[in-house]
C-alpha cells in the first residue's frame, strides 16, 4: 500500500510527517501505518502478558463416579438436557444447575422440541440415519 498523496514520491516507505503542511493524505497515511504497527507488534521492552490459568475446580463434593464396565445405562440428568446444535454437534445447557425448577421444565420442552426438529433435518438432508435415532422413531401407543 503505497501513500496516497498525488505529490509524494516516496511511494511505500513515505516518510511525511503526519499532519505536514499541505500533505493531510500522507500525515493519515502515515498515521494509519503507525497505528497498525502498533498494534501488530508489541513494544519490545514491554512485559509479556500474564499467562491465563485455568479456573480451579468447582465443588468437588458434588463429583460423580461413573462405573461404566456394568453396561448398564448411565443418566446424566443433573447436567441437564443434551442440545443438538445447528451444526450437528452436542453440547449441554452451561447453566443448568443455576435456572429454577420451572425454567428447567420450560428448557427441556424447547430443546426437546427443537432437536427432534434439528435431527429431521438432517435426516431429511440424507446427513443422520434416522433409524439410529430412537427420537425420530415412530412412538408406541
Amino acid at each position: 500500500m503505497g501513500c496516497p498523496c498525488a505529490d509524494c514520491q516516496c511511494g511505500e516507505d513515505c516518510q511525511c510527517a503526519p499532519g505536514a503542511p499541505g500533505c493531510d493524505p500522507c500525515g493519515r497515511f502515515q498515521q494509519a501505518k503507525q497505528e497498525a504497527a502498533a498494534s501488530a507488534d508489541p513494544a519490545p521492552d514491554a512485559p509479556p502478558a500474564p499467562l491465563l490459568a485455568l479456573p480451579s475446580p468447582e465443588d468437588v463434593s458434588r463429583k460423580i463416579d461413573l462405573d461404566v464396565t456394568t453396561g448398564q445405562a448411565v443418566v446424566l440428568d443433573r447436567l441437564g438436557p443434551v442440545v443438538v446444535n445447528t451444526d450437528g454437534t452436542l453440547s449441554r445447557v452451561s447453566n443448568w444447575e443455576e435456572l429454577s425448577a420451572q425454567e428447567q421444565e420450560a428448557t427441556k420442552r424447547r430443546i426437546s422440541k427443537r432437536n427432534v426438529e434439528r435431527l429431521r433435518a438432517f435426516r431429511d438432508a440424507g446427513e443422520l440415519k434416522g433409524e439410529v435415532v430412537s427420537a425420530l422413531q415412530p412412538s408406541e401407543p
